[in-house]
């Protein structure tokens, strides 16, 4: 009977754990850029338009005049794959009573 209480127990750690593990795995990795394979970095579009809110990802070199010189920010360009919630609509107040 002890060692079947002990199981028990053991088996509900795991389980415990496993579920704690799910929870607090963190972020996803961040993707690799096409160009140098290095970690990129996000962004958040601030320009108002249909975008704004919106993030993607870009390398996380600075800019500079690639592919010429390597050192430089490459190409590679990534929305997040969720859009930014819409806004919500604020209705203009109704218009004042008659005299």
């Amino acid at each position: 009977a002890a060692a079947a209480a002990a199981a028990a127990v053991a088996a509900a750690d795991a389980s415990s754990a496993q579920a704690w593990g799910l929870l607090l795995r963190g972020p996803p990795p961040r993707p690799l850029c096409r160009g140098h394979g290095e970690a990129m970095v996000e962004r958040t579009v601030l320009k108002e338009g249909p975008n704004q809110g919106r993030r993607f990802w870009v390398c996380a070199r600075p800019e500079g005049a690639w592919p010429r010189v390597r050192e430089a920010r490459c190409e590679d360009f990534r929305w997040q794959e969720s859009r930014p919630r819409a806004r919500p609509k604020v209705a203009a107040p109704p218009p004042p009573p008659p005299p």
